[in-house]
């Protein structure tokens, strides 16, 4: 499995139903803190004044700021306990890792982003939303590609009327000449089909286990349907996409280039919170307006050609 996370879990696990547990090692669980103080430390890395961190953490509903904060020596982050265990796998088999710890540092960004960015009422909505366990590390990647955009560019979100019927596209990046309109997904299909296929092996010993390639049509759910078919120079249309695994790189691009509905979906970004990622496009244009729009640099850091 080729993993952009390991697939690991902190040391408390009286909570979880009896079978196998993929656990962290004990060593792994450092220091103990508050999310308080780790705010402080993610303002002062930000370049933020303490009074702003201070405003960003009142802003959380109660259990977010209550829930236990540890240290993850191996990656050096602050993680914070809310998210749910991966639990509806072979052999009664539970994940609990970085599906359930998040970094601290990219709660604090993305709540930075939507304080700044966002209108008071869709703010209001934004916290609701992170209340829910199951999809709150959807919510605060919605904000990752708002993170390097420049202040002198329009940006809508939750734009209704560009899309098909009723339905709301994420944002909406404007001035002048660009217009691009897109959705944002985390998606955590292909590390669930690949853990099915490998933990029976795991607990019978068998070493070196090869998962197939992940189907990329499980990346692209839903998308199309969102979107109407337009010339990309009048409407820019894609998806930025968070996947816990490394993609088929072979596959990814057969499927954006001979499945997907050219004159709908124009471009596709993996990514995570760094400023790397893996951009799929129509044309070299496409490519130059979004490394410019969102500051990214390219890299295969999201794929690999090592699946048989």
């Amino acid at each position: 499995m080729k993993t952009n996370k390991i697939a690991r879990k902190a040391a408390s696990t009286e909570k979880l139903p009896p079978g196998l547990k993929i656990e962290f090692p004990k060593g792994l669980v450092g220091n103990k803190s508050t999310m308080y103080d780790a705010f402080l430390e993610c303002a002062a890395k930000q370049g933020d004044f303490k009074d702003y961190a201070i405003e960003l953490i009142r802003l959380l509903l109660q259990d977010l700021k209550e829930t236990s904060v540890w240290f993850d020596n191996l990656t050096e982050l602050w993680r914070y306990e809310y998210g749910v265990t991966y639990d509806r796998l072979p052999e009664e088999t539970f994940i609990s890792g970085t599906n359930v710890y998040f970094p601290v540092d990219e709660l604090y960004v993305s709540l930075k982003i939507a304080d700044k960015r966002l209108k008071r009422d869709q703010l209001l909505k934004f916290l609701e939303r992170l209340s829910n366990r199951e999809k709150h590390y959807d919510v605060i990647f919605e904000m990752r590609p708002i993170k390097n955009v420049k202040s002198n560019l329009q940006i809508n979100y939750e734009v209704s009327g560009l899309g098909i019927g009723n339905t709301n596209c994420d944002w909406q990046v404007k001035k002048k000449v660009i217009n691009i309109v897109f959705d944002v997904k985390n998606r955590t299909k292909s590390l669930i089909e690949h853990m099915k296929q490998i933990i029976p092996g795991l607990n019978r010993g068998v070493a070196n286990i090869l998962p197939l390639p992940p189907n990329p049509a499980d990346l692209f759910k839903n998308v199309e349907n969102k979107l109407k078919e337009k010339c990309f120079l009048r409407q820019l249309q894609g998806v930025w996409i968070h996947t816990d695994i490394k993609e088929s790189e072979d596959e990814l691009n057969l499927f954006f280039q001979n499945k997907l509905n050219r004159k709908k979906v124009h471009f596709a970004i993996l990514s995570d919170w760094e400023d790397d990622a893996f951009i799929l496009v129509r044309n070299m244009l496409i490519k130059s307006i979004l490394k410019r729009t969102f500051c990214l640099t390219e890299s295969k850091r999201f794929v690999t050609r090592e699946y048989v």
